[in-house]
């Protein structure tokens, strides 16, 4: 907390006290990979930094404008023209921009670009700074009649200029307006404030000076307001403090006067805080922009952690909403937060840190639909913990994240003729190395990171819902090797997808399902199959049982022992006179692996060597794998490295790289490459279900079906074509590759993803010079014909590639990010 703290006053330092120019030299580069990260989620610019590059270093932030030259970022501009920089829970430096925002390119409403220099210098004063220039696209539609955006610094209301008739039950307070609006002046904006303080007009050309921000794009108008401003007022909504401006915007030519409701309220608390939980509530009504409560209907609610939208948060947070409020209650801990051990006047604590946002859309007479965003970074008061460090020694600390254990040992601790032993094993280079630790030293401490799976990880309990996990490091002296101190950490995780290999030879499974479509969980089993799970739900199932059962067999390798099992699906077996019938049942079988070392002892029967010198048995440690069987004979695999990638022209010679931004027209076929990345020469890729969206979402609707079963689709709204693909310097493999076309035959605007699931599987042994897909042909109506073919391993996958972005009537462009 300490370390973001210093890098947010530095920042603020920078932003306010910097100025251009003053003899700084320009170098312009590329940016190192990794440094920038981009997303646009609920239309906003979301940019992250990697705070280790700029470790004992200084930055800054300008806006490039699209008219040309370039603005430095501070506060004053960020809040009035739609921009915030922070950092998130981990201490990235964050910027988020509003697709409204002041810099921001703006086509039809849909298509926006922002570019910004981020500039890194050694030196406080920024000279000799280097400059990354960073693009970015953003597409959003259809937009809401009105849109709110409630940030960390500044309130946003967009409207549609053609708004609604004004209700009956406004119609003395729109009247009352009138007398002002007679005296606008021919085709101005002006403004109307309603104030504590009263009514209040100013032009638009003034509104920049009290902070404010409007403006007006092809069929929109909006407001950008501060959180403290003379205009705004204060008021308290089913308990939640809210900041409110009354505004009317108004616009007058010869025949027209446009009257439009600017008024915009945002919550700036609705906090609280226990021991164990965040509680986060939202008023459900707010009456200021709800006049005619009886006609509110609420829509949809949705929240996210960072600017990701979260599709099931019963699984870790609890989301209450009825008449009155929204409320969000996130356990101290919880996934997507960052709980961080520290200590103030002596007393040892943790600080959790989250940043939320909820979207909530609803309808009423008067706007139609409202969508209502806010984004809430949440961090608690330092809430005093009893360390989970059982030890001698106060000044160690334990504490761990959602993936790893952390032990901090002072180094007074530690004396020139003493070691540090994990169970048996000296810590050094090669037990770091090994076994995926990091191991880190300061002036004062001694750090070890161990990841949650690796040798030296006791578990102490494990279930279908948590895993208590331990880590001991023993300090002895390194003649006698006795024991002097030992330190330990105790954390709790939650964790889906986990193998735990036990000394007495038990086994625990966590195992996730990852088909397409979903199997039950339920119907999975061992080899022996009357060795089911022990508990399951949609996405996992648990199993439980010991080396000497199950169907598990041994083996030897190198110095370990090897216990190996399989987890498969159950499948229905069919009666052999029953009519064919077709399932869509995908294969699942995972391989099951427990590792223990053979100089160690083993509780089994079946195996008995000698006892350690010290301590218990250590854990065996396993892995997971996905079984495959190619042409008679076996081998594993982990997953199927499948890549997809756009093609800037039919020869498929030139392909776009990763880091590009695709730009392409309306109407124009688009060409894609899909390619199994594998050595293995006999086996064929299959495309089975193919398709276009607006989204990186797998389950995100509109969607614009490619292919089905592995043919083309032709429909209404689109052709597919297949291209025959032919050996090359590139191509080693044809089989490996699939190429298509697809032109549309509607306008599709805006940005898209193409999605795809495949097989892997062997190719027929004949053809009958038909279009042959992997274990069947399409006919000439483009429906499929099965044909028998082995399959690789039953391996199913799924690919994505984009976004890009398509355009109107514009040359393919192609922009460095």
């Amino acid at each position: 907390m300490e370390a973001a703290g210093r890098l947010l006053c530095r920042i603020s330092l920078l932003l306010l006290w910097l100025q251009p120019g003053l003899g700084r030299t320009r170098v312009v580069q590329a940016a190192p990979p990794g440094f920038i990260e981009s997303s646009c989620p609920s239309r906003i610019f979301w940019v992250k930094l990697d705070k280790r590059f700029l470790q004992g270093k200084f930055f800054s932030l300008e806006l490039v404008d699209p008219s040309g030259g370039t603005v430095l970022l501070d506060e004053k501009l960020a809040a009035r023209c739609g921009y915030v920089l922070s950092v998130d829970v981990w201490g990235n430096p964050i910027f988020r921009a509003s697709v409204l925002g002041c810099h921001v390119a703006n086509k039809a409403d849909e298509l926006f670009s922002l570019t910004i220099n981020v500039k890194v210098s050694s030196s406080p004063d920024m000279r000799q700074a280097a400059t990354y220039t960073y693009p970015m696209y953003c597409t959003y539609s259809p937009w809401a009649p009105r849109e709110i955006v409630c940030e960390e610094n500044y309130m946003e209301v967009s409207v549609k200029s053609d708004v609604p008739a004004i209700s009956d039950d406004d119609t003395a307070i729109w009247m009352s307006a009138l007398p002002e609006v007679q005296k606008v002046e021919y085709q101005v904006w002006q403004l109307i404030f309603l104030s504590p303080s009263g009514r209040k007009k100013i032009m638009v050309s003034d509104a920049a000076s009290l902070g404010y921000s409007f403006n007006n794009t092809l069929a929109r108008v909006f407001l950008r307001a501060p959180y403290s401003s003379n205009e705004s007022k204060l008021a308290v909504v089913n308990g939640v403090n809210m900041n409110s401006v009354s505004s009317t915007s108004m616009y007058k030519q010869r025949w027209l006067l446009l009257l439009i409701d600017t008024t915009v309220s945002c919550p700036i608390d609705g906090t609280r805080f226990t021991d164990t939980a965040i509680t986060w509530t939202v008023p459900s009504i707010i009456p200021t922009l709800v006049p005619q409560e009886p006609t509110f209907v609420s829509k949809n609610i949705s929240v996210g952690v960072d600017g990701q939208r979260i599709m099931h948060p019963e699984q870790n947070y609890i989301l209450e909403h009825n008449k009155t409020h929204i409320r969000m209650t996130v356990p101290i801990g919880a996934a997507g937060g960052r709980l961080k051990s520290t200590v103030a006047n002596g007393v040892h604590g943790v600080i959790y840190s989250i940043n939320l946002f909820l979207e909530h859309t609803w309808t009423d007479v008067d706007w139609h639909m409202t969508k209502y965003t806010v984004i809430k970074p949440i961090t608690t008061p330092f809430m005093p913990r009893i360390p989970t460090v059982i030890n001698k020694l106060p000044e160690a600390v334990g504490y761990c994240d959602k993936e790893n254990l952390y032990l901090a040992v002072p180094v007074s601790a530690l004396y020139q003729y003493w070691n540090l032993y994990i169970g048996n094993e000296l810590l050094n280079q090669q037990t770091v190395l090994s076994n995926r630790y990091l191991l880190t030293t300061n002036s004062t401490h001694l750090v070890l990171q161990v990841p949650l799976f690796t040798m030296g990880i006791i578990y102490e309990e494990v279930s279908f819902q948590r895993l208590k996990t331990r880590f001991d490091l023993a300090l002895r002296k390194a003649n006698t090797l006795e024991t002097i101190e030992t330190f330990s950490v105790s954390c709790n995780f939650n964790s889906s997808e986990f193998i735990v290999c036990y000394p007495n030879g038990t086994v625990t499974v966590s195992a996730p399902m990852k088909t397409i479509p979903s199997i039950d969980m339920g119907k999975t089993k061992l080899k022996d199959s009357t060795c089911k799970p022990k508990e399951f739900n949609e996405e996992q199932a648990f199993f439980q049982f010991h080396v000497s059962t199950c169907g598990t067999l041994l083996k030897f390798e190198g110095d370990h022992i090897i216990y190996e099992n399989e987890i498969s699906y159950e499948k229905k077996i069919l009666p052999a006179w029953g009519p064919p019938r077709i399932t869509r049942d995908p294969d699942y079988r995972l391989t099951v692996l427990c590792y223990y070392p053979t100089k160690e002892r083993l509780v089994h029967t079946a195996m008995v060597s000698n006892l350690p010198t010290n301590g218990s048995p250590p854990f065996g440690y396993g892995t997971m794998m996905v079984r495959s069987n190619v042409a008679g004979h076996r081998r594993t695999r982990q997953v199927l490295n499948i890549i997809a990638r756009v093609s800037k022209d039919e020869s498929f010679m030139e392909l776009y790289e990763p880091n590009l931004t695709i730009v392409k027209p309306s109407l124009e076929p688009i060409f894609f490459e899909v390619e199994l990345k594998d050595e293995e020469p006999n086996v064929e890729l299959h495309l089975n279900n193919c398709w276009m969206t607006g989204s990186s979402d797998f389950k995100s609707t509109s969607q614009w079906n490619i292919t089905v079963d592995g043919c083309g689709n032709e429909n209404n709204k689109s052709v597919t074509a297949f291209y025959p693909v032919s050996a090359s310097r590139r191509v080693k493999h044809p089989a490996h590759f699939k190429r298509l076309a697809v032109r549309m035959l509607i306008p599709l605007l805006g940005q898209v993803h193409f999605h795809c699931t495949v097989t892997v599987c062997s190719p027929p042994k004949v053809s009958s010079g038909n279009i042959w897909t992997c274990g069947g042909r399409c006919d000439a109506t483009r429906k499929r014909i099965d044909q028998h073919s082995e399959p690789y391993s039953g391996l199913h996958g799924y690919v994505l590639a984009g976004p890009f972005w398509i355009v109107d009537h514009e040359p393919t462009e192609e922009k460095n990010i």
